[in-house]
């Protein structure tokens, strides 16, 4: 059996110990030199996405054509948009006029008007529909705004109750 001298094992060591200094110091010089762009892609790659989701809301949402068209009065439905209200009623009010209703709020971020086909089609059944503004398209807290509820008692109240 050979006999492995000490200085034999200590060069070992040392050739061991050199390149894992080696490889830390090249870990170490790649990744000062790789973060700050990393980052940078990161950053940039947020801020251009949450710009474009912003700008897309902000479009996306916005009523169509069909929806600007039901919004405006004609021989079958009256529309009046007063206060924050958009209130459809039946055009020609019959003799026992409907004691139901429809009292509809907008999704978060979508336009009031772009439901006015749905309140549309209620007052063309013969039934009193209103469709709430919410304060920013009903976004960062918009639906709990006290205006909100001002507006819908009095479409309660001025409208939908029966008068003394």
């Amino acid at each position: 059996m050979p006999v492995i001298d000490a200085s034999y094992r200590c060069r070992q060591q040392e050739s061991r110990e050199s390149r894992y200094r080696a490889a830390l110091l090249y870990i170490e010089t790649m990744t000062s030199h790789w973060w700050p762009r990393i980052r940078r892609v990161w950053i940039t790659l947020g801020v251009t996405l949450t710009v474009v989701f912003v700008t897309w809301s902000l479009i996306a949402y916005q009523a169509t054509s069909d929806a600007r068209d039901a919004a405006v009065s004609d021989a079958t439905v009256r529309v009046n948009h007063d206060y924050g209200v958009w209130l459809f009623l039946p055009a020609v009010v019959t003799a026992s006029p409907s004691s139901r209703g429809l009292v509809f709020f907008p999704g978060a971020l979508v336009a009031s008007r772009a439901y006015a086909p749905i309140a549309r089609a209620a007052a063309m059944l013969g039934h009193l529909a209103a469709i709430i503004d919410l304060p920013h398209r009903g976004a960062f807290g918009g639906a709990n705004n006290p205006v909100v509820f001002e507006r819908v008692r009095r479409v309660l109240h001025s409208v939908v109750s029966p008068p003394p």
